[in-house]
């Protein structure tokens, strides 16, 4: 447990002992980083073949959406723009045409005995002329071109692969499973500023017959050497790596991510119930990341904290710092201050981004804390200021108190009274009364004001610019920006404050009424306030995550030639907590130089929807690694207790099961409620996700609500379908990943399921209508547990069939 004795000590480097010295930084362009390209590399190298062929889409290049059909969504907005498409045809609607004409296009060819390989002419003409008139649809095709161009994402590393093939001597080609020609594949590279010369383009628009056929034959045909002298690169297991070694040649596959990710994707599209949108590349520079992360030199105690960072954190916070950097130019701010502890981590993101984009803003870490800047805050002590320091998540001890206001109990007549806990309405009256005793108060005024005094200094020495102020910090309620104001204020050295946030939740808006600037990535007051609720719940991890170190600041001194000093509290040692923190750190400065390096600002920021999604399944559905990895960071209050302890410590698991979902996310005495759940069993983690998840999207009425009984009912069932319609393609996923061929597992158990969830929740809502809320989260808790047992007994059966199918 920290000791609380202030004790000055110097500005730590915000650098971890692990960054960047013990995990160095990976070019994103060299093929000898990536595992996935290292064997196929010393081939080229040693000129063991003749042919280099790649794949094109998620292999050479990938796209800035989570899944191609996305982009219809732009193709649609396109087309409407260009007056090709029906006013009153949403772009949205346009996705769901798009893949119905392509289906429609493939049954066509498939009954005229022609196979399945269409062009993109063939699909544009399953349009009926009420939709797109026939003289425009060539048109059409073209922009469609030009959009998979604008959301072409060229993988430098495979490029880099296939211009040092064609250095050594080695030919080049391009082979793809595509509805587009040769050359509209050529002008998608150019186009994306990735210009290649491939020996030979080969689609299977343009062959009549695709890799898991006859399309590799075709290919040893055009290029006219033996098989075995070629080597295919490609994501898909099934067509580039089964497909070619049928054909002869040596295949290489190229996974697109891990089986970690995959399933954290999956839920995450699950727990957010949103329709896809374009995302910036982030899915794949996770995989990617993802991927690369096995390559990096970290110790094998720390490589899943690294990995965590890169895939899961990373997004999150590159995002956020792409964030700050826009919202520092629109408020036109020369700097910006990072609230400390966190703010050492956070100024070095920001700071890395301006770099990348040529833009000069100082950032610098301001070491303020809710305590330091609640003590500057104080113009006069009263009775209203003494209990406001009362409300924190541990009521303190009267020595605690005292220790806020800059005395000890001796001080002021408390020595007697110091440790004795205040919680009791006589006990606060006796310290209140002591505090304000003539003298008593005189001291800690006299404090307060020299507290202040130090903690204007320390701006002005941070911020040595003209202008606005940003305050950069993860964010909540905005509380110790408002401090700070007042701070200012009380002397009369009012300065404007920007509070950019990860988040900010509806208790910001009080900064707003002050006439201050205060807003939030994921979340700002009025948007995205139910998420804000949510990670309010359970924001230590993020917390804990950022945190040096250090202790918490408690205060200011006066160091050499009178410049102000830190005062920071005592921090026991946690040198494991210390070590996993710091691989997490790493891990996501990784993710944010990959994010700088490929991703086209034509594209822009990680969208806050994007990251808004990796947060929710954290918090709510952490896997059982991650909540042990995470769950055993301790956590610190920062307000002058002591409390703490882990954030999901380990319970017995009959302790977590036996305990109702709504009775373990209320416990006060846990922070992360989810993560405890998950690392007990996986019954009570499904049943806490469900719980957590009705109160982030459902409406919460009032017991006895009889206006809302039947809306209520149909909406729970409604989300709940969503949801195991959102599972429904991972499941069949999983089946074909292991040879489950034509998904005759899967399929038929997924709509019945999907239907008798949703019928529970109906019947459970109609026959409790005075406890429907409480009723529907127990049977939404039940039904998810049910979705889970199927999902692993369609694992299970998926793994024996392909066992049965290799063997």
């Amino acid at each position: 447990m920290p000791a609380l004795v202030p004790a000055p000590v110097p500005t730590p480097s915000p650098r971890s002992p692990l960054e960047p010295q013990v995990v160095p930084e990976l070019d994103p362009a060299d093929p000898r980083a990536d595992p996935r390209l290292a064997p196929l590399l010393a081939l080229v190298e040693a000129r063991d073949v003749a042919v280099l062929s790649l794949d094109f889409f998620d292999t050479l290049c990938g796209r800035a959406v989570p899944a191609p059909p996305v982009a219809f969504l732009r193709v649609g907005e396109v087309l409407r723009a260009a007056g090709l498409l029906p006013r009153a045809v949403d772009p949205a609607a346009f996705v769901a045409i798009r893949v119905g004409a392509e289906r429609r296009a493939r049954v066509r060819a498939r009954t005229a005995g022609r196979g399945t390989e269409i062009r993109l002419a063939e699909i544009y003409a399953e349009l009926p002329a009420a939709l797109l008139a026939p003289e425009h649809r060539a048109r059409a095709a073209a922009l469609e071109v030009k959009v998979e161009a604008a959301v072409a994402l060229p993988d430098p590393a495979v490029l880099a692969l296939a211009r040092r093939a064609k250095a050594r001597g080695v030919r080049v080609a391009i082979v793809s499973d595509s509805y587009l020609a040769a050359g509209d594949l050529l002008a998608i590279l150019r186009a994306a500023g990735a210009p290649l010369a491939p020996d030979l383009v080969l689609t299977s628009s343009d062959a009549g017959t695709c890799k898991a056929e006859r399309l590799f034959d075709v290919l040893v045909a055009r290029l006219g050497v033996p098989a075995r002298r070629i080597a295919h690169l490609g994501d898909s297991y099934e067509a580039d790596v089964l497909g070619a070694a049928r054909a002869g040649l040596r295949a290489f596959h190229l996974p697109q991510a891990d089986d970690a990710l995959r399933h954290a994707r999956a839920r995450e599209d699950a727990l957010t119930l949103e329709s896809p949108a374009p995302d910036g590349g982030l899915a794949w520079l996770r995989a990617r990341a993802g991927v690369r992360a096995t390559a990096v030199a970290v110790p094998a105690d720390l490589a899943d904290a690294y990995r965590l960072g890169a895939t899961v954190f990373g997004p999150v916070f590159t995002g956020f710092a792409d964030w700050v950097a826009d919202r520092l130019a629109a408020h036109r701010c020369a700097g910006a201050v990072f609230f400390m502890r966190e703010g050492a981590f956070l100024s070095e993101l920001v700071a890395r981004t301006l770099a990348a984009r040529g833009e000069r803003r100082r950032c610098t870490p301001l070491w303020i804390s809710r305590q330091s800047a609640f003590r500057a805050a104080i113009p006069c002590l009263d009775e209203a200021a003494i209990r406001d320091a009362l409300v924190r998540r541990v009521r303190p001890t009267a020595a605690e108190l005292c220790a806020t206001f800059g005395v000890a109990p001796g001080e002021v007549g408390l020595a007697g009274r110091a440790n004795v806990p205040l919680e009791s309405e006589g006990a606060v009256s006796a310290v209140v009364a002591a505090l304000l005793r003539p003298a008593a108060r005189a001291r800690i005024e006299a404090k307060l004001a020299e507290q202040r005094a130090l903690l204007r200094a320390h701006l002005a020495e941070a911020a040595p610019f003209p202008g606005p102020v940003a305050c950069v910090d993860l964010g909540w309620g905005g509380t110790i920006q408002r401090l700070l104001a007042r701070a200012l204020a009380a002397d009369r050295a009012d300065r404007p404050l920007v509070g950019l946030y990860l988040a900010a939740t509806v208790r910001a808006a009080d900064v707003l009424l002050d006439g201050g600037v205060a807003a939030g990535y994921v979340a700002s007051p009025g948007r995205a306030d139910r998420f804000a609720e949510l990670l309010g719940r359970s924001p230590e991890v993020l917390e804990q995550l950022c945190l040096p170190p250090v202790g918490s600041v408690l205060g200011y001194a006066r160091g050499a030639g009178g410049r102000p000093e830190p005062l920071l509290e005592r921090r026991a040692p946690d040198p494991e907590g210390d070590r996993s923190r710091a691989a997490v750190r790493a891990g996501i400065l990784q993710f944010q130089a990959q994010h700088l390096r490929l991703a086209r600002p034509a594209h822009g920021p990680i969208p806050a929807h994007a990251a808004r999604a990796v947060l929710v399944r954290l918090l709510v559905s952490p896997s059982p690694e991650e909540a042990r990895l995470l769950g055993a960071w301790r956590h610190d209050d920062n307000f002058g207790t002591a409390a703490g302890g882990a954030i999901a410590p380990a319970l017995p698991a009959a302790e977590v099961d036996a305990r109702a979902p709504d009775a373990l996310y209320d416990d006060r005495s846990l922070y992360w409620p989810a993560a405890v759940a998950a690392r007990a069993s996986r019954r009570a983690a499904d049943a806490l996700s469900a719980y957590a998840l009705l109160g982030l999207f459902g409406p919460g009425p009032a017991p006895g609500a009889d206006a809302l009984e039947t809306p209520l009912r149909y909406r729970l069932a409604d989300q709940l379908d969503g949801i195991v319609r959102r599972w429904a393609p991972a499941l069949r996923d999983a089946a074909r990943r292991a040879a489950v061929v034509r998904l005759r597992l899967a399929e038929p158990v997924v709509p019945p399921l999907r239907h008798r969830a949703a019928d529970a929740v109906n019947d459970a809502a109609k026959r409790t209508v005075p406890r429907l809320h409480a009723r529907a989260k127990r049977v939404l808790g039940g039904a998810l547990v049910a979705l889970a047992r199927a999902e692993a007994g369609l694992l299970a059966a998926a793994r024996g069939a392909g066992v049965r199918a290799r063997t």
